[in-house]
């Protein structure tokens, strides 16, 4: 039986400047106060302030949020970004930076009027990667509340399920699209998993009979589905 594992992964690149970029920002806010500007929603895409779908990732929720977010990005990030390879992983991200937008604008628009909440921060990314991470290394034991032994997927379903009951909570209120937005990442992660691997109708089949022209190579984990690195 596998042991509970406690381990600190490197920072890999494209997660640094990630992380990098936002503390950058986040400080900046604290003293400029940026985030009219930067977070996103209806009435500033009104405006014509189109960018808002891209920067609000860079304007954290809260400070704990903010440390939360950033360590789900390096440790969870880290084993994702190795296997998918940059580019790939720099298209996982982007995608999990738009995806939320266009559901928090449409959910907003359709049932609030435009007047929901603000949309900021990494959580759509954190949820994106947990989903990624608990399908890819679903028997890894981990350490939930650093006190009980629990397989990935459990891991990563536990904090979905409890996003989606304080989700529920604000149903009413003018936060929920700013909790059900980033809960909808995880469906595109599983969506963005299915296409890339063997288990769907992949590209993964096409490029790997030419995998020696490019520059990522085909790995295949024990019980795991192949992916690319």
């Amino acid at each position: 039986m596998q042991q509970a594992q406690i381990v600190v992964p490197p920072l890999t690149r494209i997660n640094k400047y990630l992380i990098l970029i936002c503390a950058i920002f986040f400080i900046l806010n604290l003293f400029v106060g940026i985030s009219p500007w930067l977070s996103l929603h209806v009435p500033g895409i009104r405006s014509g302030l189109i960018f808002q779908i891209i920067s609000y990732p860079l304007i954290p929720h809260s400070s704990f949020g903010f440390i939360f977010d950033a360590l789900i990005i390096w440790f969870v990030g880290a084993d994702i970004e190795s296997r998918f390879g940059g580019k790939n992983y720099f298209l996982f991200l982007i995608f999990s930076i738009l995806l939320p937008a266009c559901v928090y604008l449409l959910g907003s628009w359709l049932f609030y009027g435009g007047m929901s909440a603000p949309l900021v921060g990494l959580t759509g990314i954190s949820y994106a990667l947990l989903l990624a991470y608990g399908v890819i290394f679903s028997e890894r034991i981990l350490t939930f509340m650093l006190i009980f032994p629990m397989k990935a997927k459990y891991f990563c379903l536990s904090l979905a399920a409890m996003q989606l009951l304080i989700g529920l909570t604000a149903i009413k209120t003018s936060s929920f699209m700013v909790i059900l937005a980033p809960l909808s990442n995880m469906l595109f992660a599983f969506l963005f998993l299915r296409k890339f691997t063997q288990k769907g109708p992949s590209m993964l089949k096409k490029w790997s009979k030419n995998r020696k022209k490019q520059k990522f190579k085909v790995i295949d984990g024990e019980g795991d589905p192949k992916y690319w690195q």
